[in-house]
């Protein structure tokens, strides 16, 4: 995560250079789906310190579980400003302006990456063992809620970044079924056996 972050932080200096060259639409896009990758890098720095002790630490409202969840709700609000704005790009962007085409591979950078981060920080999530939040069904039902909500939010997103971003097309819709997947192996993860 260290060298994403490093390019992460090298490529905000590029985007910060070349801004003013994008229409207003493409510049609050671009910003609103690098607000997702830092949403998943935070949910990414909170798995990490997942443990055994984690269920018990929720219990007492402490511990990553305690703002797993939150995560999640923005990383899902994020996605829906991010779609509103993508879609309502008036004009929409020109594959033969360079700025258009700079702000749509920004976007999609910034997608690829932050889903390349969510997928990892969902992998450890449906790897804790006896951490597993089966035995905590209220946390699992809200942890399962915020990924229902991620995975409905999540599809349209991409869809709209493919159909104006039509050579990164098979890269988006790649990477969506990728998430996708991640997603339903936590949603898996998280679902309670117990009925709340």
């Amino acid at each position: 995560m260290a060298r994403l972050s490093a390019l992460f932080t090298s490529f905000l200096a590029v985007v910060g250079n070349v801004s003013a060259q994008y229409s207003p639409n493409a510049t609050y896009a671009i910003a609103k789906v690098t607000n997702y990758f830092i949403s998943t890098l935070e949910l990414q720095a909170e798995t990490k310190k997942i443990g055994t002790a984690s269920c018990a630490l929720y219990l007492i409202n402490m511990g990553p579980y305690t703002t797993i969840f939150p995560i999640l709700n923005t990383i899902t609000s994020t996605f829906n400003e991010s779609y509103r704005q993508i879609v309502n790009f008036q004009p929409r962007l020109d594959a033969t302006i360079p700025g258009d085409v700079a702000a749509g591979a920004d976007i999609v950078y910034f997608l690829t990456a932050a889903t390349i981060e969510i997928g990892t920080a969902l992998d450890k999530m449906t790897q804790t063992g006896t951490a597993n939040l089966c035995s905590l069904p209220l946390l699992g039902k809200r942890i399962k809620t915020a990924l229902e909500n991620l995975q409905t939010v999540s599809r349209p997103f991409y869809y709209s970044l493919s159909t104006y971003n039509a050579p990164q097309g098979i890269t988006v819709a790649q990477q969506l079924l990728t998430f996708e997947g991640d997603i339903e192996n936590a949603i898996k993860a998280y679902t309670s056996p117990v009925e709340v």
